[in-house]
């Protein structure tokens, strides 16, 4: 039961700080569903990394004055 309430909190968070690239990104998933986190935590974290870049790019805009 806490596992499917802790996933979809843990997986984005696990995705923003591990941070490399979408390849590695569902090896890493794989990772974590077999240490335990829920499926919707793997899922929210593969949607959370696709969300990364452009999260960077719309910053990137805002200190760039555009």
């Amino acid at each position: 039961m806490a596992a499917t309430l802790w996933g979809p909190i843990v997986g984005p968070i696990v995705s923003v700080l591990s941070f490399v690239c979408s390849v590695g990104n569902i090896p890493l998933a794989a990772v974590l569903w077999n240490g335990g986190i829920s499926f919707g935590g793997v899922i929210a974290f593969i949607y959370a990394d696709l969300i990364i870049l452009p999260i960077i790019d719309i910053y990137r805009n805002i200190m760039a004055g555009k």
